[in-house]
């Protein structure tokens, strides 16, 4: 989802959490033009990258699927995979090569989807949903996004089972500091709270000195129960 918001007007709280799909590339901004907001207008965009994953294996995260094929060979990765329900899950984790060559491809068509917004230069305002982490969403501006000018990279870890979480990449100087609101869900096993994130609250100075505060939100997938995706 693309929204281009006109200046002035009023701080505003937006509430963000599609996704974007797209075709054809415009070529990167020359290094000698890094796009800046500036106004009349900010171009905002929200992105689910579905599964933008580091290669190394955190214990502290069910990230077996996406990890090189040589750290998958020992006993105790197959014994993990093995406890996957689903045939299709458990396959994954057992044999895809989630390996450098297999990253860089997949960080370099996300640039390529970014660059179709505001002309090839990207939006001012990029919010993201399935990063596994920081340093993973760096490593992405710093090497595919890097002539586009985005100088604020946000992400605060969360409590989903498998570390996806929701992020930002932003021209837009940060107002305050950015907080991670964990949704206090009633009646619900403690299992399918681990299956879900919370919602990213950050506000951003405008051009015209003005607020935008944004909340970024990754609902569960329609098959969790209602009251996780409310």
């Amino acid at each position: 989802m693309i929204r281009k918001i006109s200046l002035p007007f009023f701080s505003f709280v937006i509430l963000l959490f599609f996704s974007m799909t797209a075709c054809s590339v415009p070529p990167k901004a020359p290094l000698a033009e890094v796009p800046k907001a500036t106004g009349p207008t900010v171009t905002v965009m929200t992105y689910n990258v579905e599964n933008l994953f580091d290669l190394k294996d955190d214990p502290k995260k069910a990230d077996e699927t996406f990890l090189p094929i040589e750290l998958k060979k020992s006993e105790a990765h197959q014994v993990k995979c093995q406890k996957i329900a689903k045939k299709f899950w458990r396959d994954q984790c057992l044999h895809w090569n989630w390996n450098k060559e297999a990253l860089d491809l997949k960080m370099d068509r996300l640039a390529k989807v970014v660059r179709q917004v505001n002309e090839g230069k990207g939006p001012d305002l990029l919010f993201l949903q399935e990063v596994e982490n920081k340093d993973v969403l760096k490593d992405w501006n710093t090497r595919y996004l890097k002539d586009l000018g985005y100088s604020q990279v946000g992400l605060i870890e969360g409590s989903d089972l498998r570390g996806i979480d929701v992020a930002f990449l932003s021209r837009l100087p940060i107002k305050g500091t950015p907080q991670l609101h964990k949704i206090p869900f009633k009646n619900i096993k403690q299992s399918q709270k681990q299956d879900t994130r919370g919602i990213l609250q950050v506000s951003f100075q405008l051009p015209d000195d003005q607020t935008l505060t944004v909340f970024v939100v990754h609902f569960p997938a329609p098959f969790h129960p209602a009251q996780l995706r409310a």
